[in-house]
């Protein structure tokens, strides 16, 4: 039997440039911990290098009040600048090359706030914004999931794919 995956990922050729894309990037993809953050909890960012990146510095722009988080080489103009600390370099055969892991913390923040954040990496006067120039956020609420979600499988059905066409 062969299995059809829906998606970017549905080729070995596209599964190879998504992996060239993660490991050989500057590279956040939504990782953070924890990732509902309640209030008065830090949130962990990390961001990735690829070995085509010799930057030696990372940070996280952040703000707290809606407004996009901007800044240059770890200086903000509008809101925080968190710089991100270096924590391994791990060979990837993959890339042959080492990938390069920084971590840094957003301070916590109380209930009802909106954090949108994007993380970058630099050194010699040249900044990278991680996945191409993404922004992120999250929402600090104190409404955690239910602890039966944790444990749940959940199906989606496409509907549409049972229907023939036919409006007769």
């Amino acid at each position: 039997m062969e299995d059809f995956i829906f998606g970017t990922l549905a080729t070995e050729e596209s599964r190879l440039n998504h992996l060239r894309k993660v490991f050989g990037g500057v590279t956040h993809n939504h990782n953070r911990l924890p990732r509902d953050p309640q209030p008065g909890q830090p949130t962990q960012i990390f961001l990735t290098l690829g070995p085509s990146h010799p930057h030696t510095r990372a940070w996280v722009y952040w703000t707290n009040d809606g407004s996009d988080p901007e800044g240059i080489n770890g200086v903000a103009s509008n809101g925080y600048a968190t710089p991100l600390n270096f924590v391994s370099s791990q060979w990837e055969t993959f890339m042959w090359g080492y990938v390069k892991t920084f971590q840094g913390e957003i301070p916590a923040q109380e209930a009802g706030r909106i954090v949108r954040y994007r993380v970058a990496a630099g050194g010699d006067n040249a900044e990278t914004i991680a996945d191409d120039g993404s922004y992120y956020a999250y929402y600090v609420d104190n409404d955690p999931a239910p602890e039966w979600t944790k444990e749940a499988i959940i199906y989606q059905i496409f509907a549409d794919r049972f229907f023939c066409g036919d409006p007769s």
